[in-house]
């Protein structure tokens, strides 16, 4: 198949009587160019074990495996994954379900950690897909995901930015993430009507361990409920309604050198990192 082709994957699609999802986030690449760099950035070799986050007709997939990659795909479309199974056999593995979920569960205790995950991700979970694998263990060595233009600016942003949030804590506390390449809407079938941009994710240098950084993310996510306030405010009142996170989060704050006459969006990950260090464990 011509990926290229935007007549072509019309037509496999009308014979195989599948029509994209709109619900699914079903726009297929059809940039050449683009998917080129896609490729390049995954660095695959003979071996590598790579993971495809929506395979869609396979436009990654065929470049992978001939690269020498040993493929993992998950797709929740019963019809592409009936599509893709007669096309690949047992060349390659498919878990069947939702990302947001079956992601990662295959990562936890999983005996050997893919080399990378990688994927055109559905503009409505994208945020989500990403969040459960950073949420996971272990950390993976490399990933690469397309998402929308909004999202990206959401893991890349910096304090005091609109788009800092308690995803960007989330995420940058246990990765580095590098927005490399923007993506017009025409490099898709069918055409959205936002732009996209590829993203490289790798771990983070001197990673806290798991539990301060789930810890930093719970702080985050309670303080980023509301961004306008001054976190005393905020810590202050849902610690008195009894909130235990607020209560240890606030006893810890001076511990760490938080400044909680700040707002949430003016303090950087690395901070909320050694707030998640320093306050007490969870029972």
């Amino acid at each position: 198949m011509n990926h290229n082709s935007v007549v072509e994957i019309r037509t496999y699609l009308e014979v195989h009587r599948i029509a994209p999802k709109k619900r699914w986030g079903q726009n297929f690449l059809v940039d050449g160019n683009a998917r080129s760099r896609i490729i390049d950035l995954c660095s695959v070799a003979g071996g590598t074990r790579a993971w495809e986050i929506g395979p869609g007709l396979g436009a990654l997939t065929d470049a992978l495996i001939d690269s020498g990659a040993k493929m993992t795909l998950f797709e929740i479309d019963h019809g592409l994954v009936r599509l893709l199974r007669e096309r690949y056999g047992d060349a390659v593995r498919i878990v069947v379900g939702d990302a947001v979920s079956t992601v990662a569960s295959e990562l936890t205790g999983v005996s050997a950690v893919p080399d990378i995950i990688l994927g055109n991700l559905p503009y409505r979970s994208a945020g989500a897909i990403v969040a459960s694998i950073a949420e996971a263990e272990p950390v993976v060595p490399r990933m690469v995901f397309m998402v929308q233009r909004e999202l990206a600016d959401r893991f890349t942003a910096a304090p005091g930015q609109a788009d800092y949030s308690a995803l960007t804590v989330l995420i940058r506390s246990r990765y580095d993430v590098q927005r490399v390449l923007a993506v017009k809407g025409g490099a898709f079938y069918p055409a959205p009507r936002v732009g996209s941009a590829v993203v490289v994710f790798e771990p983070a240098p001197g990673n806290s361990g798991p539990a301060a950084q789930q810890r930093a993310s719970r702080i985050a996510r309670l303080v980023f409920s509301e961004r306008r306030k001054k976190i005393a405010t905020v810590l202050r009142r849902k610690a008195a309604a009894g909130d235990v996170t607020a209560k240890r989060a606030l006893d810890g704050a001076g511990t760490a050198g938080i400044d909680v006459s700040l707002r949430p969006g003016e303090i950087p990950v690395n901070e909320y990192l050694r707030w998640g260090e320093t306050v007490q464990a969870d029972d």
